[in-house]
C-alpha cells in the first residue's frame, strides 16, 4: 500500500481526491497522481472533470461543492449530463 503525497498547494476535495493551479492550468490528482489537467479558462473541460469525478464515484456532489465553492446542483447537472448524453456532449 502506497501513502497518497500531494503537493502542498493541494486543495483536497476529500481524502483520495485534490486539485492545485500551476501556472495556468488545473491539475486533479487522485492518491498523489494526476488524473485530470484542464486550463484555467476552459469551462467545457472543468465541467466534464467534476461530472467524471462524480460518476467514477471518487468524489460526491457536496464534496465538490463545499471545496470549490460551487453550487452541488451545478456539480450534479454535469454528472447526469455525461451519464445521459457522454463525453462528447461537453465539446
Amino acid at each position: 500500500m502506497q501513502m497518497p503525497i500531494f503537493p502542498e498547494t493541494t486543495k483536497l476535495i476529500n481524502g483520495s481526491v485534490g486539485f492545485f493551479k500551476k501556472e495556468d492550468f488545473i491539475y486533479y490528482l487522485h492518491n498523489g497522481s494526476p488524473i485530470f489537467c484542464h486550463h484555467k479558462d476552459n469551462m467545457h473541460n472543468y465541467r466534464y472533470i467534476l461530472g467524471n469525478l462524480v460518476v467514477s464515484k471518487l468524489c460526491f456532489p457536496i464534496e465538490i461543492s463545499k471545496n470549490l465553492g460551487i453550487r452541488q446542483r451545478n456539480v450534479e447537472r454535469y454528472a447526469k449530463k455525461l451519464r445521459e448524453d457522454g463525453i462528447e456532449s461537453f465539446f
